[in-house]
């Protein structure tokens, strides 16, 4: 509970008024395996590069410029793909990397409701980045996107989840390679997947 303070209150504190979209990377050996990945390296396995494929023409039909990417192979490579037939501007954000602890893993997915379990095996235990530090990043990466034109964010699931606590909105289960629109109307912001 004092956990889920303290990431409440940093996104209390946060103003943002411009619209933007992100998008999951696409499916990983471990996406398939259920092995949260984290900060892992994973590249796309062939379901994932052809996910991105399948998303092009979705992906036309939305109002962005700018492709602000995870440098992660996953999401780096998802947006490479997605990018090859579009030609906008490419900018890659450290700060959209998935999160890096056990802790934080954990502490999102208690968020959400899996019918199915998850292994976090593969991530490292007492990581200085627990799950206040792994939102404060996604800030600086969500700050540092919305200062390029339309931005279409590249990354995981872990940061949709943060970005949603940082703008105050329900989160959801996003699956590879979908789009969501984050929408500011009104003085609020509004979430749905778009493909």
């Amino acid at each position: 509970i004092a956990m889920e303070r303290r990431v409440l209150r940093l996104m209390s504190s946060f103003s943002l008024t411009k619209s933007f979209y992100l998008i999951r990377h696409g499916q990983t050996d471990w996406n398939k395996k259920r092995i949260y990945q984290g900060a892992n390296d994973i590249p796309l396995n062939a379901t994932g590069e052809e996910q991105a494929r399948s998303i092009i023409d979705q992906v036309k039909k939305i109002d962005g410029e700018t492709f602000c990417v995870s440098p992660l192979k996953r999401a780096f490579r998802t947006a490479e793909i997605i990018n090859k037939s579009l030609g906008k501007s490419f900018e890659v954000i450290p700060e959209l990397m998935e999160c890096q602890s056990k802790e934080s893993a954990q502490f999102i997915l208690s968020d959400k409701k899996l019918d199915y379990e998850i292994s976090f095996d593969e991530l490292p235990e007492n990581h200085p980045e627990g799950p206040e530090e792994f939102v404060k990043r996604v800030r600086v990466g969500l700050e540092k996107s919305l200062q390029f034109p339309k931005p279409i964010l590249v990354s995981h699931g872990g940061v949709g989840w943060a970005i949603c606590r940082i703008l105050g909105i329900e989160s959801f289960l996003t699956p590879n390679c979908c789009v969501i629109e984050f929408n500011y109307s009104d003085g609020i912001y509004k979430n749905s997947i778009l493909y």
